[in-house]
């Protein structure tokens, strides 16, 4: 069972995919290497690149998939504008304990005391991480 993934920089491989199957769909695209539903869920370790970023944390999958994951690391790209980490996407990993964010666009990592509403997620997402390390991050 793979226990991690690492994807970075791979172009027009498609690396990732849903079951999902649209009518827009052609036969004879390229299927992906990993179906999001059968390894996500499994998974320990994930690493992904700013290619992947808005398809993992645009809430196109449920929020279950990511149970599991207790180390996540986004790399984004400083030459490209559009590495936007959404970090209320974080609510979904209830075990985590790693968080690594490099080259990314943030809108607010922590909530503020003005901020109530929120303080209940990210508590319960923060209260299981251990180490944290962000690098290069913009607003």
């Amino acid at each position: 069972m793979l226990k991690e993934l690492k994807a970075y920089e791979c172009g027009e491989m498609k690396i990732f995919g849903t079951q999902l199957i649209t009518h827009n769909q052609q036969l004879d695209s390229q299927p992906p290497l990993f179906l999001v539903e059968k390894v996500i869920p499994k998974l320990q370790h994930l690493e992904i690149g700013d290619d992947y970023i808005a398809m993992i944390s645009g809430g196109q999958f449920p929020n279950n998939l990511f149970h599991q994951i207790k180390a996540f690391r986004v790399e984004g790209n400083r030459n490209k504008s559009d590495n936007d980490f959404q970090i209320s996407f974080l609510e979904r990993f209830y075990n985590l304990e790693e968080l690594c964010i490099l080259d990314c666009e943030i809108k607010e990592l922590f909530y503020t005391e003005g901020d109530a509403g929120n303080k209940g997620t990210y508590d319960g997402t923060l209260s299981t991480i251990r180490k944290i390390e962000l690098t290069s991050l913009t607003i």
